[in-house]
Parts: structure tokens; sequence; C-alpha cells
């Protein structure tokens, strides 16, 4: 037996010995993921619920802020597919750590900017948290077992959106009280700390799962290849008639969700006449709910199946961007984001679950990365589009034309759900 060979094999019995091990219901890799998007969240929901607001106060007009998102997220989209190429062919480790703390410098820098335009080459770093993504939940979904994977994926969005249901309420008050600039300032400072402090115990702790590059005779080859191998390569997945379905069924909550981002709090605060604090305290109130609610409705989802919890929740979520542009005061905001939170933790569980069981082991950071970028295009665009929706339609265009991009997307959904085929049952249906 050779050295290669038998490493291979010692690899093999620690991952079966480690996939005997849970606590909370998520194994070592998963828990170690979960505890440190917890510590990155921290800091995280101290400024995003407020970021529009703090370039909107260093001199940026709507339209900028747009273009700002869009510049953003479209670098973020660059990044997925590469970041979902290199899991795939290199290990999911390593993406996620170099991305993790590129991303922490991109958060110190946002502190320092004296103008929007100084914000650039911070948010152009803090990009670098979306190369991650497909590293991060490709670890998740390797460390869960089939039954467990509907389950397992709430729990670790529990663990990642705890911070949610506390920091922007914090993070209100204080630039209520102290002034939403240097409130920003020292928000960002506390997230690129603890982005550090983070990725510091992902490097001590987290195991590669990707094991089977050990035993690669080809793996220890430099071979010289070409950008077009490659770059079929990396969109290799989208031929898997199941990916493509919910991506297409999908699309329109993307869209949903790049507005959500940008323009709620805008709208909130300008429109409405939200204090800060307020608007901190509707945040939050989502977090909350979202805190008690995904584990419980995760067992639902099991009960309802995954196709049919996703195609419910996307209409739901549908509803969200114009029920919001309708409320005129704090309760009523609470109450449409308690109909989006319980929508969309109603589908999140049930999609990563559906997209992994779709997905073979070897492809699945590509998917991810594949999925991020085409999600992360359509909510780069839309914050753009919104800005001009506001500027000739008025504050309120952009979120109904949301709503009604997103039913569309949902109906897509609904009638070919079908083409969504694991594959157990290709195989048990002789399908190929």
């Amino acid at each position: 037996m050779n050295a290669r060979h038998r490493l291979s094999l010692e690899a093999s019995d620690k991952a079966i010995k480690a996939k005997k091990r849970r606590l909370l219901g998520l194994r070592r890799n998963a828990l170690t993921i979960s505890i440190t998007e917890l510590i990155t969240g921290i800091g995280s929901f101290l400024t995003t619920p407020f970021w529009p607001l703090y370039a909107l106060s260093l001199g940026a007009s709507m339209t900028s802020l747009g273009l700002l998102q869009m510049i953003s997220g479209l670098l973020g989209v660059f990044l997925m597919v590469p970041g979902g190429y290199l899991a795939d062919k290199i290990g999911r480790k390593r993406p996620l750590v170099i991305g993790g703390f590129v991303a922490a410098l991109g958060s110190i820098l946002q502190a320092l900017a004296q103008d929007w335009v100084q914000l650039i080459p911070g948010m152009i770093l803090s990009a670098g948290l979306m190369m991650t993504w497909p590293a991060r939940q490709s670890i998740v979904a390797d460390d869960l077992l089939p039954n467990e994977r509907v389950t397992g994926f709430a729990t670790f969005f529990t663990f990642m959106m705890l911070p949610s249901a506390i920091m922007p309420m914090i993070s209100g008050y204080i630039m209520d009280q102290h002034g939403l600039i240097a409130g920003m300032r020292a928000s960002f400072i506390v997230a690129g700390i603890l982005t550090f402090v983070s990725n510091l115990i992902k490097v001590r702790f987290l195991k590669e799962t990707r094991t089977d590059l050990l035993k690669s005779d080809s793996h220890s080859e430099t071979r010289m290849r070409s950008l077009k191998i490659i770059l079929a390569d990396a969109f290799e997945p989208l031929s898997i008639r199941a990916v493509k379905t919910l991506f297409i069924g999908c699309s329109g909550v993307m869209l949903i969700f790049g507005l959500q981002q940008s323009f709620s709090a805008v709208y909130a605060v300008e429109v409405i006449g939200l204090s800060k604090t307020e608007w901190g305290l509707v945040s939050a109130s989502m977090g909350l709910v979202s805190l008690f609610i995904r584990i419980p409705l995760s067992r639902l989802v099991v009960r309802l199946g995954e196709r049919r919890a996703i195609i419910i929740s996307q209409f739901g979520r549908s509803a969200y961007p114009t029920a919001f542009a309708l409320s005129i005061n704090t309760p009523q905001l609470i109450f449409s984001g308690f109909g989006y939170t319980v929508a969309f933790n109603l589908g999140s569980p049930a999609f990563q679950a559906l997209l992994t069981e779709v997905t073979p082991f070897e492809k699945r950071g590509r998917v991810y990365g594949l999925f991020g970028m085409i999600w992360g295009g359509i909510a780069s665009v839309s914050p753009t589009l919104a800005a001009l929706m506001w500027e000739f339609w008025g504050a309120a265009s952009a979120f109904h034309i949301a709503s009604i991009a997103g039913a569309l997307s949902s109906t897509y959904l609904l009638i070919f759900h079908d083409r969504i085929v694991t594959e157990e049952q290709m195989r048990s249906t002789g399908k190929t």
C-alpha cells in the first residue's frame, strides 16, 4: 500500500468517525462554520441595515447609491464562479479562509472613507466574502446526511442569522445617539475585527472535506489548461435540468432580495418617516422571528416536501415588497416583515437541501458558485433599476414591480416543478 493510498484511507476513516459526532444537530465542520458565521454576523448586522444611509450621508445620490451597490454586487458575482470552481478543484477550506481575510480589510477601509467615492475600495475588498459562499455552503452540505439536510440547514442558518435579532436595534440606537457617520465607522471597525477573528478560528479548526483530492494522481501534476476548458468545466453543472429549473424559478425573488437590501432602509426613513432606532427595531424583529421559527418550520418542510415548500415560499416572498410599500408605520412594517420572514424560512432550508440533493458531491462548489453568480447578478442590477424607477416613477414603484417579477418566476416554478428530479429518483425511474 503506497503512502498516498494510506493517507486517503486514513482521511476517509476520520471522515466516517466525524460523521457520527454531532452537537446541536451539526457535526464538526458544519458546527465550526455556524459558530464562525455567527461571529462574523455580529459585525455584519451592525452595518448592513444602515449602509445605504451611510452612503447617502457621505454625499451619494440615489442613483450613485444604486451604482455603488451594483459595483459591489457584480464584483461578487464575478468571484462566485471562481470560488465555486476552486472549492471543487483545490478544496473547500482555502477559498473560504482567503476570502474572509480580504473581506475583513474591506470593512476597515469603509470605516475610513471620507466621501462616498472612497467607499469603493472597501466595497471591492468586502466583496471577497462572496467568493467564500460556494465553499461555505458546500462544507455544510458535505457534512449533512440526506435525512438531515432540511433540519441541518435550518440549524446552520439559525446560528448564522442569530445576530440579526439584536444587532440592528443596537446599532440604530448608537447612530441616533452619536450620529450616523460616527456610529457606522465604529461598527465597520468592529465588523472587520470580528471577521478576522472568525477566520483565525476557521484556520485552526476547519477540516478539508475534499479528501478525494488526496488520491487524485492528476491533482499533483502541473498541467496547463486553456481558459475555454476551465470555463466549460465551471459552467458544466448548468447541464443539470433540475438546477436550471430552480435557478429560473427563483430569479424574481433574487430581484426582491436586492431591492430589500438596498432601498428598504432609505424608504422607511425618508418616505415613511421612521427614526433609525425604529428601523433597527423593524430589522431586529425580523431576525428575532427567524430565530424562533426557523427550526420548527424545517419540520413543516419535511411534511410538505421540499418542492412544495419552495413554491409556497416563493409566492409569499413575492407579496412582501408591495406590503412593505403600503405600510405607513412601524407596526405595519413589522407585520409585513413577519410574513416575509415566515416565507423565507420556509423556503430557504428546503432550497438548500434540494439543491444539494440534485447535485453530485464533486459539483456542489460549482453549483453554489453559479447560483451565487445568478443571484448576485440580479440582486446587483436591481438597486440601479430601483433608483431609476424612484427618480422617474416614484419611490414605491420599484417595490410593486419587484412583487410582479417574483410572482412570475414563482409561477414558472409552479408549472415546471416536476423537472426537479434528484439523482435517487432518476435511478429509481430509469431516467438519464
